[in-house]
């Protein structure tokens, strides 16, 4: 039942409409463009950016459009890129610095490495901010807070006032500078802020350590930082973390120094709402201010894994309770709804689903595992989005189906 599902939904695939335009930037000169901004300012709206490896100028995209790095080698982002439109697809791309905000339609980053790594003063508060977003997407992504050196210490992924998912990512925060005398805090993985509402899955969380003093004599050693913040500025900002025995989220050591510094004091601090579950976490301890929620049985997750080219095997991972059923979704045309009898924001179109299928899952920490196969050609499919989601019975408030995250997959070639 599993395998013709699976084969019916690619042969959607074929079906979906082509984007108005693919054009190719290549640095080298084998494109229509040399630049990313040369193709994003002459592009039209809707159309897609495919950019072949190489080192590239940071950009500013105030269009709906969509940049993906081909398959194969990972375009090379410096400086601060700024995304600031409704609607954008960014994949298999690096960068420096990104920022996403105000956007009132939807954000997808997939299989993306934010290396926080800036000298001098500048860009040193996050490696990715999300600020006034109504819907982003973050998965199978890598993002790392500045390390510390004579100027500042840098936050991994900072969020504010937006509703964010992310899906098997690794967060670290950067780790505290020492000086002659002082090491400086680490910084945290993570910061929710404002009105926030964060879901994190199978995704670990690693705060900044302490910097060590030059001269240990006299010197006092940084604080490990927390591996994620919640609201600090306001009580409102929501974190769900759902993961398993594989997940991570650890704060940061303290650093050495005739004064050591502390250990970070909470695996996560502050002041808003924490649901976490199915995570073991260090320290074991949270923040005194925050509402904490640990429900029981662990809440389930999904994720999606394996390569991107054509012919590349996909491994969707899906991890609850055991002999619990999840009814597998999946649909071309993602949303964010409000659904009666689903307990969590339901992802996909409901007039627009490609199939509905049940699993029974294994375990938190054994996970139900569906292969399939991408079509040997992805020509023309550029930029399609294949969005699945779960819905475990009975397992949300009131006797309710509760919504996993989303594991997504944009085609890129």
């Amino acid at each position: 039942m599993r395998s013709s599902s699976f084969a019916l939904l690619f042969a959607f695939l074929a079906w979906s409409p082509a984007p108005a335009a693919t054009w190719i930037v290549d640095a080298a000169g084998g494109g229509d463009f040399l630049t990313i901004q040369a193709g994003i300012d002459q592009v039209a709206a809707g159309d897609v950016l495919l950019v072949v490896a190489g080192n590239y100028a940071a950009f500013q995209l105030k269009k709906d459009l969509s940049i993906l790095g081909r398959p194969g080698g990972v375009p090379k982002v410096s400086g601060t890129s700024v995304v600031q439109t409704a609607n954008a697809h960014l994949a298999g791309m690096e960068f420096v610095l990104l920022e996403l905000k105000n956007s009132s339609g939807r954000i997808v980053l997939d299989d993306c490495f934010v290396s926080g790594q800036v000298y001098g003063a500048g860009g040193c508060w996050h490696a990715l901010l999300i600020d006034s977003c109504n819907e982003v997407h973050v998965s199978r992504s890598t993002i790392e807070g500045k390390d510390g050196d004579y100027y500042c210490e840098g936050t991994g992924v900072v969020i504010e006032d937006s509703r964010v998912t992310l899906t098997r990512c690794v967060l670290s925060g950067g780790d505290g500078w020492g000086d002659t005398f002082t090491g400086y805090d680490g910084q945290p993985a993570l910061d929710v802020r404002g009105t926030s509402e964060v879901l994190i899955a199978g995704t670990d969380c690693f705060g900044g350590d302490g910097g060590t003093p030059q001269v240990l004599f006299g010197g006092q050693g940084g604080r490990g930082a927390e591996a994620a913040g919640v609201g600090w500025s306001a009580p409102q900002a929501r974190l769900t973390i759902r993961g398993n025995l594989g997940t991570d989220i650890r704060g940061g050591q303290g650093g050495g120094g005739d004064f050591p510094g502390s250990d970070a004091l909470w695996a996560v601090g502050g002041y808003g709402t924490l649901v976490i579950s199915g995570v073991t976490v260090w320290p074991q301890t949270y923040g005194l201010g925050l509402t904490l929620i640990q429900p029981s049985p662990a809440q389930p997750f999904i994720e999606l894994t394996g390569g991107d080219g054509p012919l590349a095997t996909k491994r969707l991972n899906l991890w609850g309770p055991s002999g619990n059923v999840m009814w597998l979704l999946a649909s071309l045309k993602p949303a964010w709804l409000s659904v009666g009898g689903i307990d969590g924001p339901f992802l996909l179109d409901p007039t627009a689903i490609l199939i509905v299928v049940p699993i029974p899952t294994k375990g938190q920490n054994l996970s139900e595992n569906l292969l399939f196969q991408l079509p040997a050609s992805l020509v023309g499919l550029e930029d399609v989005l294949l969005t699945f989601q779960g819905f475990a019975t009975g397992l949300g408030a009131n006797g309710a189906y509760l919504a996993t995250n989303p594991a997504q997959f944009l085609v890129r070639r």
